[in-house]
């Protein structure tokens, strides 16, 4: 598998990343087992990078997300987003943030998320207040 850097930061990823939406939402019914058996079989195969949201499921892809990668977590990096609500938009205020990112620790099983991003521009809020 052809790896790539992002960033100046050094972290080093699979070319190919596995994006977990459907795991739980958008194409049809999802099946926790063969959704946990995909993601661990494009580990086998040299994926290192698992991305997923906050919206996807509310939660739900990021706790299987989180329970799958469980044997090898120190192998891969994990991204997850922030940014929108349910019924509500766009949220990007920092209180929303930290909110997300303490929901996503705990929904992930992990005391660290690797790759933090917004899903969205938010309109309503300030570039610097997002990234300060």
């Amino acid at each position: 598998m052809d790896m790539r850097v992002l960033g100046r930061q050094g972290l080093t990823v699979s070319a190919l990343n596995y994006g977990a939406m459907g795991t739980v939402v958008n194409y049809g019914p999802s099946d926790d087992t063969w959704s946990i058996a995909a993601i661990r079989r494009a580990h086998a195969r040299g994926v290192t990078m698992f991305d997923t949201a906050e919206m996807y499921g509310w939660g739900e892809g990021e706790r299987l997300l989180g329970h799958a990668v469980t044997p090898f977590r120190d192998e891969v990096v994990l991204a997850t987003k922030f940014g929108l609500t349910p019924g509500s938009g766009p949220n990007s205020r920092p209180r929303h943030i930290s909110k997300a990112v303490d929901n996503s620790l705990l929904n992930l099983g992990v005391g660290s998320i690797d790759l933090l991003y917004q899903r969205l521009p938010d309109p309503d809020v300030p570039v610097e207040e997002v990234v300060g």
